[in-house]
């Protein structure tokens, strides 16, 4: 077993009536050799819905693949159990999207969403770019769409909002406001560095998150 507790599943065994899946790092095994990989997410979310009515998806990632994230999407908006997204520190770029497959959303007073626009590359000929920089703006309207539904604002009122050149982060009170989220919770309280990259946030809160976890011998641990 790995000695960090980075995205790892947390099978309860002791008596709770809900499983919890934490999602604690990067979307995708391109951005991190620790990354989440959505097939192997939803094959613990399937097994994880043969015993639990309630599943909780806890959430602190700094985003990552569009396709892992959209992979996960689909996967939890399918399941037949109450899913639940508890962000406990940031839910960034493609995390969002992945809070928001679930059917309530919850989030740390301290913790933090943020939006961005797409993001990409490839290399090859002019119409290879063209079509490239197309397939970015066709995501861009599919998570404006889940964030439409999530909010009740337009499509189009969603991706003014959302799909933002710059980083746009969200507090857990405007979150409540703006319906991204049903409630906040006490989390942990975390000092964040200054000017941080994305990467630093997502680390200070793994920092503290992960020591604090509370799993006792009973309990089960999976290393995605």
């Amino acid at each position: 077993m790995k000695k960090d507790r980075n995205n790892i599943i947390f099978v309860n065994s002791s008596g709770n009536d809900y499983g919890e899946i934490f999602v604690y790092g990067y979307i995708g095994d391109s951005w991190s050799e620790d990354g989440v990989i959505s097939s192997r997410f939803v094959k613990e979310l399937r097994k994880m819905e043969e015993k639990y009515n309630t599943i909780r998806i806890r959430i602190n990632s700094g985003g990552g693949s569009v396709h892992d994230g959209i992979t996960m999407f689909n996967a939890i908006r399918q399941s037949p159990a109450n899913t639940e997204a508890w962000i406990d520190g940031i839910a960034a770029s493609m995390a969002g999207p992945v809070a928001c497959a679930c059917r309530k959303i919850y989030m740390s007073r301290y913790g933090r969403f943020m939006s961005h626009r797409v993001s990409g590359g490839c290399y090859g000929n002019a119409d290879e770019l063209r079509r490239t920089a197309d397939e970015m703006e066709d995501w861009e309207g599919s998570i404006s769409e889940i964030y439409s539904v999530r909010t009740t604002l337009s499509k189009e009122e969603a991706k003014k909002k959302y799909i933002t050149d710059n980083d746009r982060w969200i507090s857990a009170k405007q979150a409540l406001d703006e319906k991204l989220i049903d409630g906040i919770y006490d989390g942990e309280k975390v000092d964040i560095p200054s000017n941080g990259k994305t990467v630093d946030i997502v680390n200070s809160y793994n920092k503290v998150l992960v020591n604090n976890l509370n799993i006792d011998q009973d309990n089960t641990i999976i290393i995605l």
